[in-house]
């Protein structure tokens, strides 16, 4: 793949993988599968499927290339089949121009190419079309091409349905007899089509596509992602603002001056990002919702006008930089302007365009990161639409999160005709997940943000906050170490970090195998199986026609083939990983040039050797560990970009690691709570807002009310810039948690830090962040003032600092909630 696939995707296209492969081998034996990937919108579901079907073509650690998989991808829109074209083409190192084969009236073939993806928009395939009209020009329908592939490769031919929500239904007086193409495809359709034992459906919500294949005899295989690895991933923007008239009055063009303003703070945030980043500048684009219009012109807007107020804000623009994505697909000729077509799949490649102006076009097969702001004249009040098409927008330009300015993680929606009872259901469509639209996301109302700044002169206090210890916790997904040390190694040579990081990597890895090869070489278990290994066993049976058909039988060895011995090291060499075992073979043939095959034999009884992979996977985790820790602060200086790729790296470990924090130059803040002095944010008037709920508020107000404390931060839960302290559940697995405050104080003219937890002991993982914090303390203690699990009791603070070690080994020894809350309990006001 020529993209790095975020934690969530890799575990995403493994089970996949794995859940295709089993599918295969099922319908090679008759057995009729389906598969659905159920991933949100903006979760990069081809993505997922083109590094699938990569894996197929290519094979992995544990298996070897597919070499007759062909596949057939079926959507029901032809803007979606070149859009996916496209992405497979940009993203994939194996699927090229020519595996990459669009079907249309001219196709003709008796099957499918092996390790070639076809697509085929299903409005080809009515009854009036040639692709299933026999005919002289026609060697094969479309029919007999699928059909010929089914009975050839049964269990190598996957079709996939993308979008597999759409065009699906049945009708009622049909259910038993196939009426759609997909059905066709699923059911079989006597005369025309046979069902196709391997279908592959790709959606955001698979609902009714699942519905369809109640009743059928499939086998369901489903692989499901999760909205929140989404969202956690830096995939989609953090915020939607919401910006509409609070009064009921003419704003139309007010509000599109509006917008305009906001794209253009968006272009300056970008660009100073960019340059600064030393990233290719991404350039944002607006996009104006226009009424339809029923006597035949072209909108009830005048386009006209809006032309005009987008002119006297900024620079003129004419076309190309003015466009429209209009059904009537033509240039269209206003007063001042000639306003082109541009279709909805063509906008993110186009590097003129600015404004585009559409109706309800952007709904579907349209995907624009860089589209930051939209406008919309609409008085539509369905909020399924406006949820859909803004789900359209949320996607990050980068594909990751930007920590140094929060803004640039925002999209802003302006929306004159939009009542308060309909932008109400707009937010809960929004807020509440709901796959084929987004995962949830946070809304904000325009009048309620603002832009925080670093308060002026914290510089030193910012440095003390990056000094103190944070972790990534691990994802569900757990990476091959010897994996993860390689793309450390390539980071690291790239950065000229380790300039020679491959290769010093690679040779340690190698040390390590030849050390494990020198424990084990005598031992009879490694001989047996080196030898086992070059034979293979034969039943010989021997029939006696003159004594009554009486058989004797024995047990002979075979010397294996070189090519067998070939294939099974390259399925050790899978196992192993990262090429290692022919760098193995080299080295021991250097050695000793008569060793040809036996040094394969003996490679893969090492694989064979649980013990040994353990030991190899060892060194390259401490090996991980020790470039972070010693490239640490040169890690830290690169640009964003660079950082998230190690970080990415960290998350790919087997338990939780440690990590520097980088706070951002800007933050969004409120402009309608509380305010608090002394927050290191502020905004223009050197004011913080915020809302705390009451625990929270009495354990601030008495902070603040202390002669030391110079400043403080509010932590917020999942930034990339939070402390994140991990804990363990009851399951074995990792979680993050973040403490509430941060507060910095004035001790002997030193800067003092103390992490500050309202602990609400009912919560069901009490107990366990508990312990985590605890643990947290054990090992930096000494970094901190204080570090206190807090609870409130009839008005007054309780709390337990881990600093201290009496009360820390008590935490570390409970195991319920209710030994924490007897901690508490055990507690006075006066020991406070």
């Amino acid at each position: 793949m020529n993209v790095q696939l975020k934690p969530f995707q890799l575990s995403g296209v493994d089970r996949l993988v794995k859940q295709l492969r089993l599918a295969a081998k099922e319908a090679k034996s008759g057995s009729f599968q389906v598969i659905s990937l159920a991933s949100p919108t903006g979760s990069g579901k081809t993505l997922m499927a083109t590094a699938a079907i990569e894996i197929l073509i290519q094979g992995d650690y544990d298996n070897a290339p597919d070499t007759q998989a062909s596949f057939l991808w079926i959507s029901d829109q032809p803007e979606l089949n070149e859009q996916t074209r496209r992405k497979m083409l940009s993203m994939s190192t194996v699927l090229n121009e020519s595996r990459l084969v669009v079907i249309d009236a001219t196709f003709d073939a008796d099957v499918f190419k092996e390790n070639a993806v076809y697509f085929l928009n299903i409005q080809k395939l009515g009854k009036d079309k040639q692709l299933i009209t026999p005919g002289d020009a026609r060697s094969f329908t479309i029919w007999e091409t699928i059909n010929n592939t089914i009975e050839a490769r049964p269990g190598c031919f996957f079709v996939f349905v993308d979008e597999a929500h759409r065009g699906m239904t049945e009708s009622p007086g049909a259910r038993k007899e196939a009426t759609t193409i997909i059905q066709k495809l699923i059911k079989g359709s006597p005369g025309e089509i046979q069902a196709a034992p391997l279908v592959v459906g790709i959606s955001a919500t698979p609902e009714r596509f699942n519905k369809l294949l109640e009743g059928t005899e499939r086998a369901q295989r489903r692989v499901v992602i999760s909205p929140d690895d989404v969202r956690d991933s830096g995939l989609l923007k953090d915020v939607i603002t919401l910006y509409h008239p609070r009064l009921d009055q003419p704003s139309d063009f007010t509000m599109l001056r509006a917008a305009v303003q906001a794209w253009k703070e968006y272009c300056y945030e970008w660009e100073l990002y960019c340059k600064t980043q030393n990233e290719s500048l991404v350039q944002p684009i607006m996009t104006v919702q226009v009424q339809d219009r029923s006597d035949g012109k072209i909108s009830k807007t005048d386009l006209n006008e809006a032309i005009r107020i987008i002119n006297d804000e900024v620079t003129p623009m004419r076309s190309p930089s003015l466009a429209h994505s209009f059904q009537e697909g033509s240039t269209i000729n206003l007063e001042d302007v000639e306003l082109r077509y541009l279709s909805p799949p063509d906008i993110e490649a186009d590097s003129d365009v600015k404004i585009v102006f559409f109706k309800t076009s952007l709904n579907t097969g349209w995907d624009c990161p860089r589209a930051e702001v939209m406008m919309s004249f609409r008085t539509a009040v369905d909020a399924v639409a406006i949820a859909q098409l803004v789900g359209r927008m949320v996607r990050t330009p980068l594909a990751r999160r930007v920590d140094d300015n929060e803004h640039l993680n925002s999209v802003a929606l302006y929306l004159p005709h939009y009542n308060e009872q309909e932008l109400n259901k707009i937010v809960n469509r929004l807020t509440e997940p709901d796959p084929d639209t987004m995962p949830p996301v946070q809304v904000k109302m325009g009048d309620d943000v603002t832009t925080l700044l670093r308060t002026p002169g914290s510089e030193q206090l910012f440095a003390e906050l990056e000094n103190i210890p944070s972790y990534t916790v691990p994802r569900a997904r757990k990476s091959s170490q010897v994996r993860r040390l390689m793309k450390l190694s390539r980071l690291l040579a790239r950065d000229a970090l380790e300039v020679e990081g491959p290769e010093d990597a690679t040779d340690l890895l190698l040390r390590a195998l030849r050390d494990a090869y020198y424990e084990v070489k005598e031992t009879e278990r490694f001989k047996t199986l080196v030898e086992r290994r070059g034979k293979i066993e034969v039943m010989a049976v021997n029939w006696r026609f003159s004594e009554d058909l009486d058989e004797e039988s024995e047990v002979t060895h075979l010397d294996m083939a070189k090519e067998d011995v070939d294939d099974v090291f390259e399925y050790a060499g899978r196992k192993l990983g990262e090429g290692l075992h022919k760098v193995w073979w080299r080295a021991r043939v250097d050695e000793d040039e008569s060793a040809k095959v036996r040094a394969k034999l003996e490679l893969i009884a090492l694989c064979l050797d649980s013990n040994v992979l353990e030991k190899i996977e060892r060194t390259a985790q401490t090996a991980v560990n020790r470039w972070l820790n010693e490239h640490k602060v040169s890690i830290n200086k690169l640009p964003e970009a660079g950082q998230q790729q190690y970080n990415e790296i960290r998350r790919l470990a087997t338990d939780p690691e440690e990590v520097s924090l980088t706070y951002p130059t800007s933050i969004e803040g409120s402009t309608r709570d509380e305010s608090w002095a002394k927050h290191l944010y502020v905004d223009s008037r050197s004011i913080y807002r915020d809302k705390f709920n009451t625990w929270e508020t009495k354990v601030l107000e008495t902070e603040l009310a202390r002669d030391d404390v110079i400043g403080w931060l509010r932590n917020p839960d999942r930034k990339d810039w939070s402390l994140c302290i991990p804990y363990e559940s009851g399951d074995g697995s990792y979680h993050p948690c973040y403490p509430d405050f941060l507060v910095l104080r004035s001790v002997n003219n030193h800067v003092v830090i103390d992490i500050l937890d309202p602990h609400l002991t009912k919560m069901a993982d009490a107990s366990y962040k508990a312990k985590g914090l605890a643990q947290y303390a054990a090992k930096h203690a000494h970094k901190f003032g204080r570090i206190d699990l807090i609870v409130i009791e009839g008005g007054y603070i309780k709390s337990l600092n881990l600093c201290d070690e009496t009360t820390r080994q008590k935490v570390l020894a409970i195991t319920t909630t209710e030994q924490l809350i007897q901690l508490f309990s055990d507690l006075s006001v006066e020991d406070q």
